[in-house]
């Protein structure tokens, strides 16, 4: 995912909008995670199921994050006590 998408996130940037409604994804790929994603259930049970599909999410938002932030200076507002 990260090496695929690291320098496009074209249709990254709408899976969990696309997943969550139910819509077909923008590629076959991601439309493969989806599926996956969504029979999670049928491999693992409970809370490790909701943590699999939970961490899988924050991963790709994570990815658009990354990708969205490139070549943006860090700016630090702190005042040491000195």
């Amino acid at each position: 995912m990260d090496d695929t998408y690291a320098g496009d996130v074209r249709g990254v940037d709408t899976f969990s909008e696309r997943f969550i409604t139910g819509r077909e994804q923008v590629n076959e790929a991601l439309d493969g995670l989806a599926r996956l994603l969504r029979e999670i259930n049928l491999h693992y049970y409970g809370i490790q199921a909701n943590i699999i599909l939970t961490s899988s999410l924050n991963f790709i938002t994570s990815t658009i994050l990354e990708f969205e932030t490139q070549g943006m200076t860090v700016s630090l507002f702190f005042e040491l006590d000195g």
